[in-house]
């Protein structure tokens, strides 16, 4: 089956408001704010969004919240995940729409964090070149019958340092090892990236900027003499099969939310839909090509 909708995408229908709870502070959202500050700050919908937008938002969560199976199942509807995973559901990283957290010891789970892979190159749609073994994603789990990718390791140093006015700071920065490698070691020319899972909330209000809007607001050459200098990161789109501005992903290498999406159910949980239907398989995994899915697409 294909995922409906786009999960947790904030609306943007300023129709008829439905009850906006009063917000806290400054609106950073304007009328879409909601004043809610405790660990459920990110699970409402927007504050004014119409009553009939709402059954789509909550089948959304629902589905976000849904915990995928192995197929064949007999809940067919919610069955295809793997055959290698990071996570069964969306909201196993992104807890009650919120920020991740990184391990703090090397023997801890990732639990809201995975591992980006790539090789020197440069792949057909001008990202990273994924590692010929494992992919562009280190996946940390596997169905009954496969073994998972392998596991990354954190550990942390210290990064002692002081500011202008000799206060001092310490930085932990983090080092990965990698264990229990199933396809081999990753080799000395591999290229790791450690991510903690981002909120997701009030993507729909930043996939409404128009593209124009994005584009007066860079200041590559720093113009305006503020000290920062703006770049637009253009990445492929894989629906209009051609370069757009990124807006999503921690390095905005994603130009939309139904994309977005999509790499996410492939990379973190195994399923395919219509606009990626091909298994998370890289070349050297001859098993995971031939284990069950749930249909093509998932």
């Amino acid at each position: 089956m294909a995922l409906a909708g786009l999960f947790l995408a904030t609306a943007v229908n300023a129709q008829t408001p439905s009850q906006p709870s009063e917000p806290i502070g400054a609106s950073l959202g304007g009328a879409t704010s909601v004043g809610e500050t405790n660990q459920n700050a990110f699970t409402h919908p927007a504050a004014n969004l119409p009553v009939d937008d709402r059954r789509g938002f909550f089948f959304g969560n629902r589905l976000f919240n849904t915990n995928w199976v192995i197929a064949p199942s007999s809940t067919r509807k919610f069955d295809g995940l793997g055959p290698r995973f990071n996570r069964v559901s969306c909201s196993g990283c992104h807890l009650r729409d919120g920020r991740g957290l990184p391990p703090e010891r090397a023997d801890e789970e990732m639990l809201s964090m995975l591992v980006r892979l790539s090789v020197p190159g440069r792949a057909e749609d001008g990202g990273p070149l994924p590692h010929p073994a494992y992919g562009d994603q280190l996946n940390d789990r596997a169905i009954q019958g496969l073994k998972p990718e392998g596991r990354a390791a954190v550990t942390w140093r210290e990064i002692p340092g002081r500011y202008g006015d000799g206060e001092t700071y310490s930085l932990r920065a983090p080092r990965l090892d990698f264990v229990d490698m199933a396809f081999g070691a990753l080799g000395p020319e591999v290229m790791v990236s450690a991510r903690v899972a981002p909120a997701v909330i009030g993507m729909g209000l930043l996939e409404a900027i128009p593209e124009e809007t994005l584009q007066a607001l860079a200041d590559p050459d720093d113009r305006d003499g503020d000290g920062i200098s703006g770049r637009l990161n253009m990445a492929w789109d894989a629906i209009a099969k051609k370069p757009a501005v990124g807006r999503f992903g921690w390095k905005a290498n994603v130009p939309g939310l139904r994309q977005q999406i999509a790499m996410a159910a492939l990379g973190d949980i195994g399923l395919t839909t219509s606009l990626f239907p091909t298994q998370n398989c890289p070349p050297a995994q001859a098993d995971c090509r031939k284990a069950e899915n749930g249909g093509e697409p998932e």
